[in-house]
């Protein structure tokens, strides 16, 4: 009897990490749904954008202006055709708001770009004027 139980044990144990697997394979597939949602707003925000550009409707000047403000890595600066690192840190709160004032004139997202995920994340002192001028978290 004693050794039925040890062996109940051990079964329970590996039904454990079957469903502890199960878990993980679940979780790392809606991460990974997550992931290309994200993306695909990205690449959606990105061609209305430049099709705004296209009809006039925003200068691309004004925009390339706060792009090279607003890009820091590189490779991104390259790809814009910017030599260098603008003047313009990668705290500036100028970038920051104008990139938050874009975002205000669509409807909300089931994430807003200032509630995690958005362009201010992590930039320290960042304001969001929606919020009566409070610091993002």
């Amino acid at each position: 009897m004693n050794r039925s139980r040890q062996d109940r044990i051990k079964e329970l144990e590996s039904k454990k990490k079957q469903l502890e697997a199960r878990i993980q394979k679940l979780k790392a597939a809606e991460s990974a749904k997550k992931r290309k949602e994200d993306t695909r707003r990205k690449i959606l925000l990105g061609s209305m954008v430049m099709k705004l550009i296209e009809t006039g409707y925003w200068q691309k000047e004004e925009i390339y202006e706060q792009l090279d403000k607003f890009l820091d890595k590189q490779l991104d600066r390259k790809l814009f055709g910017f030599l260098s690192y603008s003047k313009m840190k990668k705290n500036d709160l100028q970038v920051c708001n104008w990139i938050e004032r874009i975002f205000d004139t669509f409807p909300p997202l089931a994430v807003s770009p200032s509630e995690g995920g958005g362009f201010c994340q992590g930039r320290s002192g960042a304001r969001d004027e929606r919020n009566g001028g409070a610091a993002h978290p």
